[in-house]
């Protein structure tokens, strides 16, 4: 599996804010399959929040993740200009020479459709179990990563992270790991 990704400051059409990434991967598809290469295309700043909720007061009751994709106004719209470049950028020359088909963007209406039909996460979500002081809403561990009212446990991965990031997000998690085993260490 090889991964190449870059962060696009702008894309045709919207102003300047370091919101979206391409990234081009070699490998199986998320939901499995032959291997493959794709030209993806991220939004790294959609206004939209998504939310994780209990469904009961058992720890073995499943929780309720909503991704909130495309719920706030422009998300849609800044998705659709961010595939119609992905698009342009895959019909160049360097990719057209190994590419077997790429589906054209087509109407509004029939993008719109194909990207709530194949959005995924980055697969690394932020912010449910967000970091901020004890009683603070939302709050969940403070500032050491300890959580909230529940002695002797700490949560270290991306969760903790109050605010999308907009950036991949592997350094972010490893910088994390390290910060709170260092605390561990400090004891």
């Amino acid at each position: 599996m090889t991964q190449v990704i870059a962060r696009l400051p702008a894309i045709p059409g919207h102003e300047p804010d370091d919101g979206f990434y391409l990234c081009l991967f070699c490998g199986p598809p998320p939901q499995g399959g032959p291997v493959m290469a794709t030209l993806m295309v991220g939004d790294l700043a959609p206004a939209a929040r998504g939310s994780v909720t209990l469904t009961g007061p058992s720890a073995a009751d499943p929780l309720r993740v909503d991704l909130g994709f495309y719920r706030e106004p422009g998300d849609l719209r800044r998705m659709r200009e961010a595939y119609r470049h992905a698009w342009t950028l895959a019909r160049h020359p360097a990719f057209a020479a190994t590419v077997e088909a790429v589906p054209a963007p087509g109407e509004d209406g029939e993008l719109e459709e194909r990207l709530r039909a194949t959005t995924f996460s980055r697969l690394a979500l932020t912010g449910g179990a967000a970091m901020g002081p004890e009683g603070a809403p939302g709050a969940v561990v403070g500032e050491d990563c300890r959580v909230h009212g529940i002695e002797g446990l700490r949560v270290a991965d991306l969760s903790i992270v109050p605010v999308a990031l907009r950036s991949p997000t592997a350094l972010d998690a490893m910088m994390i790991g390290e910060h709170v085993a260092a605390l561990i260490l400090a004891r």
